[in-house]
């Protein structure tokens, strides 16, 4: 503003000037140009002065937020607490007052809980052996000279999801539609979710496996592959509470038995010698037996370690009949027949 007014008074034209002698002219133009640095100093002075000012009013404003938004603060642990537990909630404020409490903008029930003072800037309350109606919003309210404050802390409660009887093992037949239960009970709603190898099993309606309404988990035609371990994980509906339990799961198959070839005809002699294979399947594991003609000479017979696999060695028509595997699990048993027609005298393909 002062060097406005400084150019304008510059500019002042010498038609506007009485007829003077330029003596007086050259005064005058002197005395007009110290009137304008006065002005433009005063200007700058007034400019100085209204920065101060709002800078001053700008500091108490800070100090008058300072004073309405002083910290109150609620300091707890877990804000999920268990039927049964108790939990401590700390109200802490960075000036002196007093205190109370509220539940669900109620009083405490203090004949349950302790409301305790601490000293002249805190109070704690401690819910002892809480229940699910203590589930709520805890409000601590704070109150001195500058008015009253109020911070809320939310306390969910649950109960433990429980498996109850739920059984961890089931056997299954092949080829049958089962189901595997998981029976959980919990506080609030639990929800169910199933497991396998880390993932998760959606019931898409493309795959074999479903969960029914109960939360069972049906498996459609299961097969050998379907066997392994399945994870039932229960979880307090919203919050990070949950549980889990690992349910193995065995398919049965009762026993096969196939030998490769119904009859063979050797040439009896020191030199020959005959391996019968019976393939087996089964689960659980079969366990293999021979039955052998009964003129059959035991002592030339060697086995392989399971048994599936029988070796004749230097045959001679002592040998000659039927030869029988059978395979036997738990689920049931199978066999099948080999006949070795032994000739003395020429071998015959």
């Amino acid at each position: 503003m002062g060097l406005s007014a400084l150019n304008i008074c510059m500019t002042v034209p010498y038609s506007t000037v009485p007829p003077w002698t330029f003596e007086d002219l050259g005064l005058l133009e002197e005395k007009q140009k110290t009137r304008c640095l006065l002005d433009s100093k005063r200007g700058a002075l007034e400019e100085m002065t209204a920065s101060m000012m709002m800078l001053r009013l700008c500091g108490l404003l800070l100090i008058c937020s300072s004073l309405i938004d002083s910290k109150l603060d609620i300091i707890s642990g877990d804000p999920d607490i268990q039927v049964g537990q108790e939990t401590l909630l700390l109200c802490k404020a960075d000036s002196e007052g007093d205190f109370s409490w509220l539940k669900d903008d109620e009083e405490i029930d203090e004949d349950r809980h302790v409301v305790e003072k601490i000293d002249e800037s805190s109070s704690k309350l401690i819910l002892k052996n809480v229940e699910l109606d203590d589930a709520g919003n805890y409000t601590c309210v704070f109150e001195n000279d500058q008015g009253q404050r109020k911070i809320t802390y939310q306390i969910y409660v649950y109960q433990t999801p429980d498996f109850g009887d739920t059984s961890v093992y089931h056997e299954f037949l092949v080829n049958q539609t089962v189901e595997i239960p998981c029976e959980v009970s919990g506080q609030p709603a639990v929800e169910i979710l199933w497991f396998r190898n880390d993932s998760i099993i959606n019931d898409d309606g493309r795959g074999n496996l479903r969960i029914l309404s109960d939360k069972s988990l049906q498996i459609s035609g299961i097969q050998q592959e379907d066997s392994g371990t399945y994870t039932c994980v229960s979880r307090i509906k919203g919050r990070p509470t949950e549980r889990e339990l690992q349910i193995s799961v065995d398919v049965n198959e009762p026993p096969t038995v196939l030998i490769d070839q119904d009859t063979k005809r050797v040439l009896a002699g020191p030199d020959t010698t005959v391996s019968i294979t019976c393939r087996v399947k089964g689960v659980p594991r079969p366990n293999i037996s021979w039955t052998l003609p009964s003129t059959s000479d035991e002592s030339r017979h060697k086995y392989s370690s399971d048994k599936s696999e029988l070796t004749i060695s230097a045959v001679t028509r002592r040998d000659f009949g039927k030869y029988v595997c059978k395979a036997t699990n738990k689920i049931g048993e199978d066999s099948d027949t080999f006949t070795l027609d032994v000739s003395g005298k020429t071998r015959l393909s």
